[in-house]
């Protein structure tokens, strides 16, 4: 079963959503259009006074509202014979859960977080289409073509981009299960050849103050 999610694997124990799930059965589903908590939790067993009391003991971090047909929650039930539940957790985006507590005598709700790792990438170029196409074709993240041309606005019109123009770029990526990629975190350099002329941005933090610099030590991006 793919649980989409990073196992944490400590001396003597795994966890999962903050989760000791060593001695627990672990099972996936989807939200159905018009599901909530009140209608999951009956779904799942619980009797509507119990349904009610979770709801409210979750209010917190599950907003009714937010929840959307496709989303993902898990369970955690125990391994004998009664299954009981101990613990569910939902997913409210690709980072951030909501989970939920039933193994005291109080319910008890808490958000977690996957942690985000960053990954250094390098692509290079030689431009025959967009700049769009050609970063996608490449194998990167298309949207690297926006931080590229935000980067060199200044210096180069990208809607006078000609074939042979080449680019090389080292960027971070920001990922979880240090697999799948979130979004560009930052550039750590690039070079854009256009017609013939090397333009060049490097990344330096002066008195706090991150900025890129071409070779001539002159601001990239131009602040007004």
């Amino acid at each position: 079963m793919d649980m989409d999610t990073e196992w944490i694997d400590s001396s003597r124990h795994i966890y999962q959503y903050g989760i000791c799930i060593d001695t627990l059965n672990a099972k996936e589903y989807v939200m159905k259009s018009g599901d909530n908590p009140a209608v999951i939790f009956a779904r799942l067993g619980f009797n509507a006074t119990m349904a009610d009391s979770i709801s409210r003991a979750s209010s917190s971090v599950l907003d009714p509202t937010k929840l959307r047909a496709g989303m993902s929650f898990y369970t955690f039930t125990s391994v004998d014979t009664l299954e009981s539940l101990r613990y569910m957790a939902f997913a409210k985006s690709l980072t951030d859960y909501a989970v939920i507590d039933l193994t005291g005598d109080s319910i008890k709700a808490y958000e977690f977080s996957k942690p985000i790792t960053l990954k250094k990438k390098y692509i290079e170029g030689v431009m025959n289409s967009s700049l769009w196409n050609v970063i996608k074709a490449n194998g990167g993240d298309p949207f690297l073509a926006i931080k590229i041309s935000d980067l060199f606005a200044w210096q180069i019109d990208f809607f006078d981009i000609k074939d042979g123009d080449q680019f090389k770029v080292a960027y971070n990526e920001a990922c979880i299960d240090d697999t799948t990629a979130l979004s560009i975190a930052s550039i750590e350099g690039a070079i854009f050849t256009h017609q013939g002329k090397d333009y060049i941005a490097i990344p330096f933090t002066q008195d706090s103050v991150f900025e890129y610099f071409d070779k001539r030590a002159t601001a990239c991006v131009r602040n007004f």
